[in-house]
């Protein structure tokens, strides 16, 4: 099986609402996805990928164009080089991506609509995320070419993981996790049974499982190919589920918080790595449309002239970077993520975490953060550290500058003491 005559492949994976937080790769002691693992342990993972903003549409805009979910004017459908100058295929189980990916020039997509289940699946093999990555896999077995994009709802569809599965990430004393297929939308408060909000992260978890056993398989058809390294491989997620850190079990109310923002992110080199490597800077969802479409337009690919909005989008090249230095050190590029929603406004720098109910007014509430150390953004310093509130705020407005301008060189160096990570 050989690649077409300048056409280059790529395996793109996105998955909603599998965070950080419930893959092994990332740390997670409470959950298990081998497939994951190896797909780190041949590629780059990026611990701080985030995405830009908790609306879908935003994200895929993102995801698929490397513009900012900030960027303002633009048409309602943006020039996709991803979809229009490089014909792919995308498989799915969410109309509304299937809707968007057409308008935005994907030339072949296939919506994959599992049946609404009312109860846990008997085996994982009958869950509904296992029915789109086996049609994918069967695709991809066939012999296509070019890039392969895979959009699960993950977490956001029902969680209809076996029970028995469920089961295998309580302790001995735990009593039984939920046996739900609803996903959770709840408020948690100081009455709330400690009990509901752990097993419904052992679902979570259980359902992060389903979800790397259909990866694995899909991977596996990969590797029977005999062109296998040819395709490179880009695992995302958009963001992550809330699991009771924030007074929440579910999406029922946008937060923005790190739980829900943090996205995960894999990329595997076509051909691996002999060894996995962690890249610690600020990356957001256009920087891995920027990869990919790098990685589409390397030579030895179908020849495009220069693409002239090129330079007119925020994303950047992963792969350009160095080898992986401290913060202080980190491109300008790097340093910086921020997501907006209604009034809010969150903004990341290498050593602090700022949180704005109203960017326009200084008076109204703000919360700081110490990163990495408050992972879960839960201890609240900003009477403490006025100035560095200040500093962020004023970040906040040169970040959003820069993004309407397209120029990411307009974001400034950063003082030390909002990239050292030791204080």
């Amino acid at each position: 099986m050989q690649r077409k005559p300048g056409k280059q492949n790529a395996l793109v994976v996105v998955v909603e609402g599998l965070g950080p937080n419930l893959l092994s790769a990332y740390g997670s002691s409470t959950s298990a996805t081998p497939a994951l693992d190896r797909l780190a342990a041949e590629g780059i993972l990026l611990d701080q990928c985030f995405v830009d903003s908790p609306d879908l549409a935003l994200q895929l805009r993102s995801l698929w164009t490397a513009h900012h979910a900030f960027k303002a004017g633009l048409p309602p459908f943006p020039d996709c080089p991803l979809f229009t100058r490089h014909a792919g295929r995308l498989w799915t189980d969410s109309p509304q991506v299937a809707t968007a990916a057409t308008e935005l020039g994907c030339e072949t997509v296939m919506l994959v609509q599992p049946a609404v289940r009312q109860q846990p699946a008997e085996d994982v093999g009958d869950c509904a995320a296992m029915e789109l990555f086996a049609a994918a896999a069967e695709d991809l077995a066939s012999g296509v070419c070019g890039p392969l994009w895979i959009h699960s709802q993950g977490l956001r569809h029902r969680w209809d993981a076996p029970l028995d599965l469920r089961r295998q990430f309580t302790d001995p004393e735990d009593p039984d996790p939920p046996g739900e297929v609803v996903t959770p939308d709840c408020a948690v408060t100081s009455d709330t049974d400690p009990d509901i909000v752990v097993g419904w992260g052992q679902v979570a978890a259980a359902q992060a499982a389903v979800i790397d056993q259909g990866l694995g398989g899909l991977l596996a058809t990969l590797a029977a190919r005999d062109d296998a390294d040819d395709w490179p491989c880009l695992f995302a997620s958009l963001g992550g589920t809330p699991l009771g850190e924030h007074g929440r079990l579910g999406w029922g109310i946008q937060q923005l918080h790190h739980e829900e923002l943090h996205a995960a992110a894999i990329l595997r080199p076509a051909g691996g790595l002999p060894l996995g490597l962690r890249r610690p800077e600020l990356f957001q969802l256009p920087d891995l449309a920027a990869t990919i479409l790098a990685l589409l337009e390397q030579p030895g690919g179908e020849h495009h002239p220069p693409h002239a909005a090129a330079g007119q989008r925020w994303g950047q090249d992963l792969l350009q970077l160095g080898a992986a230095q401290s913060p202080s050190r980190w491109p300008a590029a790097f340093r910086l993520a921020m997501i907006a929603h209604n009034q809010q406004r969150w903004l990341r720098s290498p050593a602090w975490s700022a949180l704005f109910a109203d960017p326009n007014n200084p008076d109204e509430e703000a919360r700081l953060y110490v990163k990495p150390e408050d992972r879960w953004e839960v201890s609240d310093i900003a009477d403490r550290r006025r100035e560095i509130v200040v500093r962020h705020r004023e970040l906040a407005e040169v970040f959003c500058q820069a993004v309407q301008a397209s120029d990411r060189s307009q974001l400034p160096p950063l003082e030390d003491d909002l990239c050292e990570l030791l204080r």
